[in-house]
């Protein structure tokens, strides 16, 4: 779908381009060039792109933790002797209440002093922007989160510029 989208993308940006050296489309020079069908596809294609990472990224982020909750029911319905359920503990999400369930219930070893875990954790913050704070930083309530995140975001922006472009586009 990306490759999709950046060919269309690609294609709409030389058509444009070649009306702009046509003077089919007029460029002003507050403004820009004037709007034309190439412009609002380009702008709905990067919309379409913004929305497809989101909702694959929210996606991703429930199957995981649909699958630590099933592992939480797995192991109970194995071990009779568990009297506690995932949803008899109290915790804000279920993320770290699977983390308490299984230390604390399961006495399992759980990763969570591992950076696969913090990352996890970083991953739960996002998520949480993008689904209750719809994307926007400025809207976040939970300052401590807030902070967290901008913190991730400058910490992968400085990985993935350190990424060739060629790599990225793979």
């Amino acid at each position: 779908m990306e490759a999709f989208l950046e060919s269309e993308t690609q294609k709409l940006t030389a058509d444009r381009q070649k009306k702009i050296e046509s003077g089919e489309i007029q460029v002003y020079e507050d403004t820009g060039p004037e709007d034309s069908y190439e412009s609002n596809m380009l702008d709905l294609i990067f919309s379409f792109k913004d929305t497809l990472r989101k909702s694959f990224f929210v996606s991703l982020f429930s199957f995981f933790e649909a699958e630590l909750i099933n592992e939480c029911r797995k192991q109970k319905d194995k071990d009779m002797t568990i009297l506690l359920t995932l949803n008899d503990l109290r915790g804000e999400n279920s993320i770290d209440k699977v983390n308490v369930y299984f230390t604390k219930v399961l006495h399992s070893n759980f990763p969570s002093e591992t950076p696969d875990w913090a990352e996890i954790q970083n991953y739960k913050t996002l998520r949480n922007c993008i689904v209750h704070a719809q994307s926007r930083l400025d809207n976040m309530k939970n300052k401590d989160d807030l902070e967290k995140l901008k913190a991730y975001i400058v910490r992968k922006k400085d990985t993935l510029s350190k990424i060739p472009t060629r790599s990225l586009s793979r």
